[in-house]
């Protein structure tokens, strides 16, 4: 390695960046050997690192090592584990550690012999965004509480540049550039170096825009982008929108992979899967996001085979042939060189590959220069390349990734994501475990987020990060949703056909379901309880027209696993229809009922309305009585609330109060007076004809037309604020 000489005093923070394989920890560790107990080091590989059984004894093993009296190690243990805020896992197994616990371990490990000089080697490299904060944050109170020096090697530079009094740039071993923040930054933009892509959003935005040649500060944290782009809003959405540029979704039909309720956990307490379903499509790209220890691994393991679920099943296309890239890159190579690994592998294949199709792959991963050199010789994000043409060789159709683009450069992510459209235009399914956000929204298909054992988000990338405060990216820290709102209107155009399209698909069957349902199984039920059990068995009848409405609801929920939010929205929507009906009991054609069921089906579909409408009135007949009349109600307000859910498609047609008021008039005579008025006669003249039903229905009509003219003043008043509401609820279902 050539003479490298990085400068610093005491109580400096340097950041050190470059290619991978421009020498970075090369530096450190050279560093670290020169100082001795001076430098304390934390490298890249942090559970390598950890040597000892308990975070207790990880804390004083170096302190033991030094020959430290045990009354001092006891007490600087103590005070370490309290500084980096480590009690609650004091007694913890070090095999048990998250991995934003593993790297807090091993620093607190290190800061308790008192370095006069920190060196760190990517050490939010394997950090989900939170746990990444909060190492910047502990490395701000090292830096300016202990007076510790600090060098750090990085390529996630976000929430670094504010701290940092200099940078480092090298490349091939030198190097290049030394200075302020600011005065590397401007190299590298005035240069055009590679690395220059690799800087945040905000830094980019600046000197492409010219903030620079208008007296502005150069931001050095995603608060200075904010303040950056409410000085020139327009010009940092536009160019922003090109940044994060949307590239057509690959839509495909062909599953190739589909997980239903996996559930596996590590020994008795920790819960990783929880009754995990989620399907995989044929030419995608999906990104599985989640902090450190939210499962990504472990259902990489599972589809793998590596692991096996405690319950649940996974079915893979026939033929199909499942690689993995794991997490440590390093444990794929057993030869000598790389270049002997990957022709020894070639070997074993299938199918293997030509001479010409070898160093192809060679040439995309960018590794021909490291063939020769041992898989422990080469750098961080070398290794991962080279592990990435390694599982090319094998001509997988299902690619898991853990982690790919760990110690990458963002220059090597664009050959990377194109490799990756290459891979996925020949029909390959990847499923990319990563906490690289900017990653993932530039170039994955579709994002899910994992927490709890489960799936609690997945959707196309641009939607995904639209919502989120942490898992999102800096672009859209700074500028909010605009910051995206052109590219996401681009989609939705681009797509708008196709989504129409598949919405006909879609609905087809769930609308045959629940139109057996309403239309034919439940007034049979209803009528022949009346006519052949005498009306006698109205608990058992409301019970079966209850079951027949849910069949359909239990279907298709089960189809499409709607959210907590969206079960409690029913089930509020239901009890305030049992208060409107208990309030106004003194009313008999008073109630507010018929115009809340309406509302519940336009706000959020035919099934949620229809579930409703029966639901409350089982319920509110807990207050009036149970009767032979229950089921017929149940139908009445199923029916009404399933065609206001048709109504409900036309968005023009629901937030109109005239079209809605005679909407409600017609449900209300029609609908409710039309079967509630011959059920009259149904449900107590066991001979009953047509004269009887006809003079029921006419002397009902004059309530019928009462009820019907309260109904539309309830809509004229409730419709706007209820549907404002319901709609603000349906952003977050």
């Amino acid at each position: 390695m050539p003479e490298l000489t990085v400068e610093y005093k005491k109580g400096d923070f340097i950041l050190v960046c470059g290619e991978s394989g421009s020498g970075k920890t090369s530096l450190l560790k050279n560093m670290k050997n020169r100082l001795g107990i001076e430098a304390g080091y934390v490298s890249q590989n942090v559970r390598e690192s950890i040597v000892t059984d308990k975070v207790w004894h990880e804390l004083a093993f170096g302190l033991e090592n030094l020959g430290y009296p045990s009354d001092y190690i006891r007490r600087r243990v103590a005070e370490m584990s309290s500084f980096f805020g480590l009690n609650d896992i004091f007694n913890k197994k070090t095999t048990e550690l998250s991995g934003g616990e593993a790297q807090l371990v091993l620093l607190a490990s290190v800061m308790s012999t008192k370095p006069g000089l920190l060196l760190l080697d990517e050490p939010m490299a394997m950090l989900d965004p939170v746990s990444a904060g909060k190492l910047v944050s502990i490395l701000e109170k090292i830096h300016n509480e202990l007076g510790t020096a600090i060098i750090i090697a990085e390529h996630r530079f976000s929430g670094l540049l504010g701290l940092c009094t200099g940078m480092a740039y090298l490349k091939d071993m030198q190097v290049k550039k030394e200075g302020s923040v600011a005065e590397v930054c401007e190299y590298l933009y005035e240069n055009k170096a590679p690395f220059y892509s690799s800087l945040p959003v905000y830094v980019r935005a600046f000197y492409e825009l010219g903030a620079k040649n208008r007296g502005l500060e150069l931001p050095k944290s995603v608060n200075d982008g904010k303040k950056l782009a409410e000085t020139m809003p327009g010009e940092i959405k536009t160019w922003l929108d090109s940044e994060y540029r949307f590239r057509r979704k690959r839509n495909s039909a062909e599953k190739t992979l589909e997980l239903k309720k996996i559930s596996f956990s590590y020994g008795r307490e920790k819960t990783v899967l929880d009754r995990l379903s989620i399907s995989f499509y044929a030419g995608s790209l999906c990104a599985v996001l989640g902090g450190n220890g939210s499962g990504k691994t472990t259902l990489l393991n599972i589809i793998s085979g590596i692991e096996k679920g405690f319950t649940g099943s996974m079915s893979v296309k026939k033929g199909s042939r499942i690689m993995l890239l794991c997490q440590n890159p390093r444990l794929m190579f057993m030869k000598d060189s790389i270049g002997e690994e990957l022709r020894s592998f070639n070997k074993t294949n299938r199918s293997p590959l030509s001479d010409g199709e070898m160093e192809e792959i060679i040439k995309e991963c960018r590794i021909g220069h490291i063939l020769d050199r041992h898989p422990y010789d080469v750098s961080g994000g070398e290794i991962q390349r080279a592990a990435l043409a390694k599982l090319l060789v094998g001509r997988p159709d299902i690619i898991l990734l853990d982690e790919p683009t760990k110690g990458m450069e963002n220059e090597f992510k664009k050959e990377l994501a194109a490799l990756f459209d290459r891979l996925c235009e020949k029909g390959m399914t990847l499923i990319m475990a990563s906490h690289d956000l900017e990653f993932a929204a530039k170039y994955a298909d579709r994002c899910m987020l994992l927490f709890n054992g489960d799936v609690v988000k997945s959707d196309d990338s641009d939607d995904f990060f639209s919502g989120n405060s942490f898992y999102t990216t800096d672009g859209y820290r700074m500028c909010g949703p605009s910051g995206h709102e052109t590219v996401k209107n681009e989609k939705m155009s681009m797509m708008k056909a196709g989504e129409e399209k598949k919405n006909v698909k879609d609905i087809k069957l769930p609308l045959i379901l629940m139109l057996v349902s309403l239309l034919v199984l439940v007034p049979s039920t209803v009528f022949l309880g009346s006519v052949m059990l005498d009306n006698r068995k109205y608990y058992f009848v409301s019970l079966l027209v209850m079951l027949e409405l849910l069949l359909p609801a239990y279907i298709i929920y089960e189809a499409r696993r709607p959210g907590a939010i969206e079960i409690v929205v029913m089930a509020s929507m239901c009890a305030l229809c049992v208060t409107g009906r208990v309030v106004f009991y003194m009313l008999p054609t008073i109630k507010p009922v018929i115009a809340l069921v309406m509302m519940s089906g336009l706000a959020f579909g035919p099934l949620d309305g229809m579930i409703v409408g029966a639901g409350s009135m089982l319920v509110s007949n807990i207050f009036f009585g149970q009767g032979p009349w229950t089921p017929w109600q149940m139908f009445v307000f199923a029916l009404i609330g399933f065609l206001s859910g048709f109504i409900g498609r036309n968005e023009k047609l629901k937030n109109s109060r005239p079209a809605m008021c005679v909407a409600g008039i017609i449900m209300s005579v029609v609908v409710f007076g039309g079967i509630m008025n011959p059920a009259s006669i149904i449900m107590y003249e066991p001979d009953f004809n047509g004269n009887m039903i006809k003079t029921a229905y006419l002397t009902g009509f004059p309530l019928d037309l009462l009820t019907a003219g309260f109904t539309a003043i309830f809509i004229w008043f409730g419709l706007k604020p209820v549907m404002k509401r319901c709609d603000r609820i349906k952003r977050y279902m």
